[in-house]
This record gives structure tokens, sequence and C-alpha cells, in this order.
């Protein structure tokens, strides 16, 4: 059978899939403007297969569902026009048969990949409000439904040029560059051939595109979509590359999911389970989908330990005066003896007026904000001993992204270096540090205090050290006092206590 050598030709062909009569009515009556809930019923009546898998989804813990409904009327009511829409699509595309046997593991491992990515936009939608998780994880199942299609059709050309293509072009170049439209255009001409609405049609059709990146990014569908494909590519990428570089995800699920650093691994290994989950309902041939959740511990551990690889490199090369790039990606133990605080596994705090003002220097240049966090441990007033730092210092360690910076301050204080962040999140990470750490140490006696200080881009020279210590002296004093953290913003060279207002207007 000859190919289609364009998307018109593609779409229109008997080679893309057909809506069963059951869901082509499901779509007819859902986006109806006032949809009969007694109509519904009355069509998935027609396919007694699917409404006892309905049933069977409106009796599982998927979605937070609990109560307990053994009709399809009951069902119907509880999942809503959406949800149900979004099941009866899922179970035809997935019941979709492979032409050729030999396709059978590409297929696979495109539907494990459909799966992740349909769960993660749901995860994800639960984290904002006025947001309905059953339409991103409808989107979320869509947007890769080209793949299965390209696949379908152009069978082992797709293989050799796109999934074992060139590596060093993006999935959507290579199918460009093969077929003249990418899996993504396809997925969108589907949608628009099933008459979904041209929202969910244009977050299909961009879910690969970046968007511009700021801290107020709105959540729409787009960038829900554009989410769960980074947070996949991430995940498919462990598998091989453990210590693949995890920044985009953090900054990604940090900056516009409201993710803290600590739950990054979290939320992508609720992901995961929820992927299988969804794979089952819908009975996907997916082949085997593993428990990821160790291998994403494992990663993270690699992370911390590259992260600490490059901080002591480049103190190296500063003493040494060269370029000391071919050395082992670990540090060796003398080179970490030297540089790092033998209580804590923090830096050691004579290296403060050196890497201090370097990352002042560095997020000046680049017009990125520096967020700093000075920790405080008394024991009735005096400073604590070695070992309740230490705890302290895990929890730290714990509690922040693997690239961030811990020095040692004093007798019994840290210095948290945090480029990048919003004083929203630099608010929530010295919280959860607070909490934690208070929670760990209650029953020693041991007292914490956090000041808090964003360095916000200003003029062309930097602070300097001796006014952004100041500054975070300041919070940290107004923090013993208040027996909560407090912040400042220094913005050039000159330093401004964020009020208790504003910082309740960001808690909330």
């Amino acid at each position: 059978m000859t190919a289609p050598h364009s998307l018109d030709a593609l779409i229109q062909s008997d080679q893309v899939p057909t809506l069963p009569e059951v869901a082509v009515e499901v779509l007819r009556v859902t986006q109806a403007e006032n949809p009969s809930v007694k109509e519904l019923v009355r069509v998935i009546r027609m396919d007694p297969a699917i409404a006892g898998r309905i049933v069977k989804f409106a009796n599982s813990p998927l979605f937070g569902i609990r109560r307990t409904e053994a009709t399809i009327e009951g069902a119907v009511v509880l999942l809503g026009n959406t949800m149900i829409r979004t099941l009866v699509l899922g179970f035809s595309l997935a019941s979709g048969g492979v032409s050729c046997p030999e396709l059978r593991p590409h297929f696979q491992q495109i539907w494990r990949e459909i799966m992740f990515q349909a769960a993660a936009a749901e995860t994800l939608a639960h984290r904002h409000e006025g947001i309905d998780p059953a339409v991103w994880f409808l989107a979320g199942l869509l947007q890769d439904a080209g793949r299965t299609v390209l696949l379908n059709v152009y069978q082992q050309e797709y293989v050799d040029r796109v999934i074992h293509g060139d590596t060093l072009d993006s999935l959507t170049e290579k199918e460009t560059r093969a077929f003249g439209f990418s899996h993504a255009d396809v997925s969108a001409a589907l949608c628009s051939r099933w008459n979904l609405n041209s929202g969910l049609v244009r977050a299909v059709r961009q879910h690969h595109d970046e968007p511009k990146h700021s801290s107020g990014n709105a959540a729409t569908a787009a960038r829900g979509l554009y989410s769960a494909a980074l947070c996949c590519q991430y995940m498919e990428q462990i598998h091989t590359q453990p210590d693949v570089s995890r920044e985009a995800v953090d900054r990604e699920l940090m900056d516009v999911h409201h993710c803290l650093p600590d739950e990054v691994v979290e939320v992508l290994a609720d992901i995961d389970q929820q992927a299988r989950a969804f794979a089952a309902v819908l009975k996907a041939d997916v082949g085997v989908m593993t428990n990821r959740e160790d291998l994403l511990h494992r990663a993270q551990q690699q992370l911390m330990k590259i992260a600490l690889a490059e901080h002591v490199r480049s103190l190296n090369s500063e003493s040494n005066g060269d370029d000391c790039s071919d050395e082992p990606e670990q540090p060796e133990q003398e080179d970490r003896g030297s540089w790092l605080d033998g209580d804590t596994g923090a830096f050691a705090e004579r290296l403060l007026d050196r890497v201090v003002p370097d990352e002042i220097e560095d997020c000046l240049s680049d017009q990125k904000t520096l967020g700093m966090l000075s920790i405080e441990l008394l024991e009735a007033g005096q400073p604590c001993c070695p070992l309740r730092l230490k705890t302290a210092a895990d929890i730290v360690r714990r509690s922040v992204r693997p690239s961030d910076r811990m020095i040692r301050q004093g007798a019994a204080g840290l210095l948290v270096l945090l480029p990048e962040l919003s004083l929203n999140m630099l608010a929530r990470v010295a919280r959860r540090i607070q909490e934690q750490t208070s929670c760990e140490l209650a029953r020693t006696g041991v007292a914490i205090s956090i000041g808090g200080l964003m360095i916000v881009p200003a003029g062309k020279k930097p602070a300097p050290l001796k006014s952004v210590l100041a500054a975070l002296e300041r919070s940290l004093s107004r923090s013993r006092r208040a027996g909560c953290e407090q912040f400042q913003i220094l913005q050039g060279r000159c330093a401004e206590e964020v009020p208790v207002e504003q910082m309740a207007e960001m808690d909330a």
C-alpha cells in the first residue's frame, strides 16, 4: 500500500484509525450545548464492554474517587462528560491493532510514553485551581496519538528514519524531514477531525514548542502538555543516562506547577505510578511498565555527586589558575577534604568570601535572581552540637536542588545559595526546612532561625559581600525575635524588608 505524501492525504486515507460508532456518538452527545445524561447513558449502553469498563473506572481510586457507583447512570454522573469522553476515546485508541507484528515493541514503547504523558498532565492539573484534570488528561492522551499513526502507516521507514534516526535532532525534526509533517501535526488533525475544541487542538499541536519562560506562566493546556512531554523525555533518558541533567524539569515543575525542590522526584514517581494504573484501565498494550521510583532516586544521588564534583573542580581551577576540565568527573577524596566542612559536608566557611561573590556576579551578568538562606541552630542560647548541625545540613540538602550550594557559617550556621528562585519559592523552601528541622530536632530543645535574602539584579556592579551578609544578619535577627523565617530584598545596594502582609499573600 502506498503511503500518503501529505498530511491531508494521510488524514483522509483509510490508513488512519476510525472511531467506533459508540465513540462517535459519545463525542456527539458530550459536545452538545446541553448534554443529556440520559442520552449519554443510552449511547454507552450500546457497547456493554465499554459500559462495564466505565463502571469499573468509577469504582477505582484513580482521580481521587472513593465512593462506589455500581450502575452506569451513577458512573456517568460521577465522572462527568469530559471524563466519559476521555475514557471512550482512550478505550478506542488503545484497542487499535498493530498492522505489523514486528513493530509491536515500538508501539508498546510509544504507548508507555502516552500513558506517562497523560498521567503527567492529569497530575499537574491538580496543582492548579480552576483546571479540570480530565481535560488535561484527554489532551495528554491525544498529544502523541500521531506517533502511532505514523508508525502504523510508514512502518519500517518510520523506525529507520525517526526511531533510529539521528539522535542530535528532536523527534519532530526527524519526522518533518522524513515525511513533511510531525506527529504533533497528525495528532492535532485527528483532534480536529473528531471536532474537539480549538483550544485543545492548539495545545496538542504545540506541545513540543517551548513557551516563553517566566515565573508567571499561566497554567494553560498547552503549558501542561509541554510540561508532560518534558517530564516524559527525562524519564526515558534516565534508563540509559542516570546522570542526565534534570535542570529543565526542575525549573518547569517549580516555576509553573509550584513544586518544591524536594517534591520533584516524588511528583515524577507518583506520575509513573498513575501511568501504570491508567494503562491497566485502558487496557493499552504497553508491554512491561516497570516501577521507576528507585531509578529516580539513584539519578538524584548521581546529580548531587556531579554537582559537588563541578563545584570542587571550579574551586580547584581557581586555586591552580588553570583549566582542570580533564580531572575525573568525581572529586578525589583529598579534594573533597580540602574544600568541605568535616561536620556538615557543606563547603568550608573559609570559602564564603570566594563562593558568594562569584555567585552574585554570575547572577548579575545573567540577569538572574539569587536567593540566600542563613540558617542558625541554637541550643539553650548556645551554638548547637555538631551532630545537630549535621542533621540540619542533611535536611537542607534534601530540601534544595542538587546544584544549590551550602556553606558552613559560624559555629552553628549554614548559608544556602539558590539561584533563579522567586521570592515565593524561596519562602516556601525556608518554611519546609524550618518545619522539617523543628520536627526532627523537636526533643533536643534546638531552636532554628532562618533569615532570607533575595538579590535582584540592578546596576552594573554586584552588591558587595559586606552588604549582603549585613542584610542576611538583619533577617536572621528578626527571625530570632519573631520565631519564624524573615526575608529581605536587596536590589542594587539597597536592602528592603519584606512586609509580613506580603509573606501572608505568598503563603496564600
